[in-house]
């Protein structure tokens, strides 16, 4: 349908593929939310440490349901 050539693809900014890597780059790259004083980095870095807490490390800590199909009857 499309393909660019490699040299235009490279310029292309991608955005993250899961919770853990747009967490990542939210603590990488979070001054546009301090301006105008809407959010603090006290919110911030709070929101991210819930969100690593309650559902990446809990994710993590389940086998997926595809992992489960592959090995339950192993």
């Amino acid at each position: 349908i499309y393909d660019p050539p490699d040299e235009r693809l490279s310029k292309i900014a991608t955005v993250p593929s899961s919770l853990e890597g747009s967490l990542d780059a939210l603590e990488a790259d979070n001054e546009f939310l301090l301006e105008g004083e809407v959010f603090t980095q006290g919110l911030i870095d709070a929101y991210v440490r819930y969100k690593r807490e309650a559902e990446v490390d809990a994710i993590r800590m389940r086998p997926h349901p595809w992992e489960f199909a592959l090995y339950h009857d192993a």
